[in-house]
């Protein structure tokens, strides 16, 4: 039996008859970093929405924490996953701390929850992510990268056991990134199944347990970093040369544009 907090079978999703994804299966478990990569048009933040419950597959069926997303209610889905999307409003005309604190929603039917707890909640998730000095501020005032980092501290907040990210680290700087990803692998590690899409084949080699690789809308190849970022593979599957060595600082493999 199988231990997946979230499973996918056989899910395929098409518009107008392209074929966005195509019969995909994938299960996540709790402590994984999974790392969604891929050419643009792969098939990858489509493939999340699915897993999120934002777009129903034909074929095919998603469970997310017992949920079948195909007939779960919004707050059951608000329960089981946390989403970051990719594009979403950045004209929201609450401050930073009221952003955050839409995650605790999910929280308001558990008898034991108080406002207490929501508070903690908040402030603990806004300092992990280095928002707390923007608790003030009007999120539509923000840059980009600071509302990355708000969204972040939602989902944070919303203490979710599935936490499903599009393209985390857009409009960071270096020194964000870094931060932010090390803030994903410890949701991993405090016993959540994240799946982040990323482009960043590096930052996957190092944060990721697994790399789910997609060329035309179909999982091309699954495994470790190590397994799956080899020079063959993804000269194949991004039509560019690139030269996999191991990394001189870091226990993982180093990929470079060749």
């Amino acid at each position: 039996m199988s231990d997946a907090i979230l499973s996918a079978v056989g899910v395929t999703y098409a518009v107008d008859g392209a074929v966005l994804v195509d019969g995909v299966d994938l299960e996540g478990r709790r402590g994984e970093l999974i790392a969604l990569c891929g050419p643009n048009g792969a098939g990858k933040s489509t493939l999340l929405r699915i897993l999120a419950g934002d777009l129903s597959p034909h074929p095919g069926k998603v469970v997310v924490d017992g949920f079948d997303t195909s007939s779960a209610t919004p707050a059951e889905l608000a329960r089981a996953r946390a989403v970051m999307r990719q594009g979403g409003r950045s004209d929201i005309p609450f401050t930073a701390s009221a952003v955050v604190e839409m995650g605790r929603y999910p929280h308001r039917s558990d008898p034991d929850a108080s406002r207490a707890a929501d508070v903690r909640a908040v402030r603990v998730a806004m300092e992990r992510t280095e928002t707390d000095h923007l608790a003030g501020r009007i999120y539509a005032t923000l840059s980009g990268g600071e509302q990355t980092r708000v969204v972040m501290a939602r989902i944070l907040a919303q203490d979710a056991p599935v936490v499903l990210l599009d393209e985390p680290t857009t409009a960071l700087d270096v020194a964000h990134q870094e931060r932010v990803l090390a803030e994903v692998r410890r949701i991993a590690d405090e016993g959540s199944c994240v799946i982040a899409v990323l482009h960043d084949l590096n930052a996957a080699s190092y944060y990721a347990d697994r790399v789910v690789m997609m060329a035309e809308a179909r999982i091309a190849s699954t495994g470790t970093p190590t397994e799956v970022l080899r020079s063959d593979l993804l000269n194949s599957v991004y039509g560019q040369e690139m030269t996999v060595v191991e990394h001189p600082t870091r226990n993982c493999p180093l990929v470079i544009v060749t």
